[in-house]
């Protein structure tokens, strides 16, 4: 599937209950909420990505881990 172009992804993340994909690369990431059909960068101000991951008994956020290792809940009602 195309990713945006801005996006070098290195990593995949896909929710096993959820047609939800995450990938990133950089520092950047971007989320498809059509199983990887469309994707959407994300805009995280400062935040840069070095890890994410879906809770597999929700589907209303990502968890992300900055380049320092804390942990943020990226909520998918944000990703337009």
């Amino acid at each position: 599937s195309p990713l945006p172009a801005a996006l070098t992804t290195e990593e995949l993340s896909a929710h096993p209950r959820a047609p939800l994909v995450a990938a990133w690369g950089r520092g950047d990431v971007a989320v498809s909420k059509d199983g990887g059909r469309t994707a959407v960068m994300c805009r995280l101000k400062d935040l840069r990505v070095a890890w994410a991951a879906w809770d597999p008994f929700a589907s209303d956020a990502l968890t992300v881990l900055d380049l320092k290792g804390n942990a943020y809940r990226l909520k998918l009602d944000s990703v337009r």
